[in-house]
């Protein structure tokens, strides 16, 4: 590898973002980006788009995304709950994760309508992401 060129862990994991069921009609859907900009998505349940489809983004908008969500990265190979006070019971998880290229995951899993604003800032993050890799009206709403 030439000098300069080192990667960092966060250049090679994958993304994914996913959203769970709830007790009504919330959309259940997964999208997941690579470092080459592969965009992956698969509409479960309840989105505008049913299935599996996929798109391509530069490896800018990866590391757009990958730099986004870094501040709230757990530890690496660790499976860790965002804190929440009495929230809501029949709201749906999202779920953070980082894939690396061994396999290692790394997970932040959120229950949506966490009445806080550490709560709020997550959903935000999380959608502004979900609108920067293009798949928003894919999910639907």
């Amino acid at each position: 590898m030439a000098p300069g060129s080192r990667k960092t862990a966060a250049q090679r994991e994958e993304i994914v973002i996913s959203q769970g069921p709830c007790h009504g009609f919330c959309p259940v859907y997964q999208v997941s980006v690579t470092p080459g900009g592969l965009v992956r998505f698969e509409g479960l349940q309840h989105t505008a788009l049913a299935g599996s489809r996929s798109r391509a983004v530069s490896r800018k908008t990866y590391g757009d995304v990958s730099r986004a969500v870094a501040p709230i990265r757990p530890p690496s190979g660790s499976v860790r709950d965002w804190p929440c006070e009495n929230h809501p019971m029949d709201t749906s998880d999202l779920t953070l994760e980082w894939v690396g290229e061994d396999g290692q995951r790394t997970v932040l899993r959120y229950k949506m309508g966490c009445k806080t604003a550490d709560g709020a800032m997550i959903e935000r993050l999380l959608d502004q992401q979900i609108q920067r890799l293009g798949v928003a009206g894919w999910i639907g709403g």
